[in-house]
This record gives C-alpha cells, structure tokens and sequence, in this order.
C-alpha cells in the first residue's frame, strides 16, 4: 500500500474548501442546535462562544452566508444550510474520533483531549477519520455521550437529501444512525435543521479551540 504524505493529508483536508476558523463557527452552530440551543442561533450567543466580538461574528457570518454555508435571519440569528451542516459533520466526526483516541488509547482526560482534537479536526480529511473510526471498533459515542457523526458514505447520501429537498423548497429529517429519535420532527427536537437531527443528552456547552 502506497503511503500518504502528510503534506498530501493536509490538502486533502484542505479539500472540503472551508478554513479554520469557518469550520469553528460551523460546528459552534451545530452543537448549539444538538444541545437544544435557541434557534436560529443569536449572533451574540455566536460570539460568545467563539470568545469574540459580535462585530467579528458579523463579518464571518455574511461570509459564510454568501458561500451558501449559513442562513441569516435578521435580528434573530443563524442557522446552518445542508451544505453547512455537512461540513460541520465531517469536522465533529473527525473531532470526536480523536476525543475517543486520546482518552481510550492514550488515557488523556476528557478536556485534554477535546483540547486536543480540537486541533486536529481542521486537518482529518474523511479517508483518515475511516481509518481511525476501524482502529477503534467504530465506536458511535464518546464516553461522554455525544455522538459521533457517521462514516463518509452516510454523510454523502444525508447530504443528497438535504440537497434534494433543499432544492424542493421543503425541510427534510434524514435518519442518521439508525435511532429512531433521530426521526423527530424539528420542532419537537427544537431543532430548524435541513439534515439529520442528533440525539444528544448531553450538556456540555460549545467550546471553541
């Protein structure tokens, strides 16, 4: 089997066209909404979050917005587009997997080790999330209890039907894995979401990196 640079790894992280700090404020929407957050997400509470200010929020926001990434709905907040929530996904899939990895295989704590992931989601393209996914068993939760996005080609057919039914002008819930919970309507999740609804009982808050 050939080896893959690193150099290699990182464009292909590099791949899903988002930097950084875009995927930051992604995946901050996105634990919002799984943690029963108000929807859309108020700008303020974005930038609270980040540990920024709402100026700086504001800009990034019509950026992703103009990329198609976010919604803006004026004077009440964002929300994530299914093109949006998809990335957020590959990112927290990544994310969650080195959580697992650190604290399983590694005995870091749980904050070490999110602190940790926190830097490597940003450069975990989805071949390498598969990969690790199968060394660990293919774990679907964090010892903490929050979920773990599935495997690339799930994502891939959630995104086709978030992509359909965005383009029938329609909201659309796609089961993601296989909890019947996760067939909840938005509005009983509290949750506006073009894609698939987590379940999620956890509480710990969104943190940024």
């Amino acid at each position: 089997m050939p080896k893959e640079s690193v150099g290699g790894l990182r464009d292909a992280a590099a791949s899903g066209d988002t930097s950084p700090s875009e995927e930051m404020y992604l995946i901050t929407v996105a634990m919002a909404e799984q943690q029963g957050g108000e929807v859309p997400l108020p700008l303020a509470s974005l930038a609270q979050s980040l540990s920024i200010s709402p100026v700086s929020a504001n800009q990034m926001v019509w950026r992703l917005a103009g990329r198609g990434l976010v919604d803006y709905h004026p004077y009440r907040g964002v929300t994530l587009t299914g093109q949006g929530r998809a990335a957020a996904r590959r990112v927290l899939r990544g994310r969650r997997l080195w959580t697992s990895f650190l604290m399983e295989r590694l005995g870091f704590g749980e904050d070490d080790a999110d602190a940790l992931a926190c830097d490597l989601e940003h450069v975990t393209p989805p071949r390498v999330a598969d990969r690790l996914e199968a060394f660990l068993g293919g774990p679907t939760a964090l010892p903490v209890g929050e979920p773990i996005p599935p495997k690339a080609a799930a994502e891939r057919q959630a995104g086709e039907a978030r992509s359909s039914a965005a383009s029938a002008g329609v909201i659309a819930v796609v089961p993601g894995a296989g909890d019947e919970d996760a067939l909840a309507t938005p509005r009983e999740k509290g949750v506006w979401a073009r894609g698939t609804v987590w379940p999620w009982k956890g509480t710990r808050a969104a943190r940024g990196c």
